[in-house]
């Protein structure tokens, strides 16, 4: 199998542990990182990750023009993932961003075109979905352990300040691309897409249903004295009649849990988001609370780059099944954009 040699954009905290991940795959490289962040020591960076001085840069162009890289792994925030998709399809360099692959599908719609047209691999990083724990899911809805999905709930929520009864503890930083709309912040743009995309996933396990027949039966959002949305709640019901419940939250410490009820049975995941590599799935039949305990041998981001390397490999444009399809992206990027405009009831 060929190594397969990666360049980083941005160098935040998800980037710092992509690239060390890049470094532990026996079939990667890591050739080049570039970030515009100041307070960085690039020759820390060169030192912790065996780069020479050309290969750390603050010129995103140098990882684009740079023909010894195969693949752009963009961890920008999320409102410059869209410029620099479309600059690295134009150069032909394949890409993994991190998600939110845009900032609404109409934005994705306009990158898709060149991610055609430039014949290159594309995927969004949302990595849950290439951990053993969400094929375990799979593997159990398709033997019909629980029976036919119902219902789906589901919820992603931390407080990224500390207050108590509305009065703040603690100064938030406002600066944050989380709190800052101009940089895609909120709640349901940030970590809606792992729900939405868990029930997108779900609901279609056992059914052949178009997603993007999808009805909104009721999403709200409130919004933090910042301007974003702080969190959420979202109710869907698929085409083939399974319905999801979500909630979401910046603000709000929530359950962080997926709970999948079917006709024989609930299926419990306490940690679907990001799964470590020990992980326990409960099922629970007639009041009959079973513990399942699993083991992985690797860490969550480098399932993700393995899936990239076997796909790149292959000559494939997408990733494989269950990884996010380009389709898959742009239809829960457009109920995103619904989620955020609008308060249904």
């Amino acid at each position: 199998m060929k190594k397969i040699k990666w360049g980083i954009l941005g160098f935040g905290n998800i980037s710092n542990i992509f690239a060390k991940e890049i470094l532990a795959s026996r079939n990667s490289i890591l050739t080049s990182i570039s970030t515009k962040k100041k307070d960085l020591n690039f020759n820390e960076i060169k030192k912790n990750f065996n780069l020479t001085k050309e290969n750390v840069t603050s010129n995103y162009d140098e990882i684009f023009d740079n023909p010894e890289i195969d693949i752009v792994y963009i961890g920008l925030i999320n409102s410059l993932h869209k410029e620099n998709i479309l600059k690295a399809a134009i150069k032909k360099k394949n890409v993994l961003v991190e998600k939110p692959a845009c900032i609404n599908h109409i934005e994705f719609n306009e990158c898709l075109v060149e991610i055609k047209k430039n014949n290159i691999f594309f995927m969004e990083g949302m990595m849950y979905r290439h951990h053993p724990q969400t094929k375990k899911i799979i593997e159990i809805i398709k033997s019909n352990d629980i029976g036919n999905v119902v219902n789906i709930e589901s919820s992603y929520g931390f407080n990224i300040g500390r207050n108590i009864f509305g009065i703040e503890l603690k100064r938030k930083n406002i600066r944050s691309r989380l709190l800052n709309n101009s940089l895609g912040g909120g709640a349901i743009l940030d970590v809606g897409c792992y729900p939405l995309t868990m029930s997108m996933l779900v609901a279609n396990i056992q059914y052949n249903c178009k997603i993007e027949n999808t009805e909104i039966i009721f999403s709200n959002n409130l919004i933090d004295n910042t301007g974003v949305d702080k969190s959420g709640s979202l109710y869907l019901r698929f085409q083939n009649g399974v319905e999801s419940k979500i909630s979401v939250s910046i603000r709000n410490k929530l359950k962080n849990d997926l709970i999948i009820n079917g006709t024989k049975g609930t299926l419990l995941v306490l940690n679907p988001w990001t799964p470590s590599k020990d992980y326990i799935i409960y099922i629970n039949k007639d009041g009959n609370l079973k513990e399942y305990n699993f083991s992985c041998s690797k860490n969550l981001y480098s399932y993700e780059i393995e899936d990239t390397i076997l796909a790149l490999n292959n000559n494939e444009k997408e990733t494989k099944y269950p990884g996010m399809s380009w389709h898959e992206t742009s239809e829960y990027l457009k109920i995103i954009k619904l989620w955020k405009e609008i308060n249904r009831d």
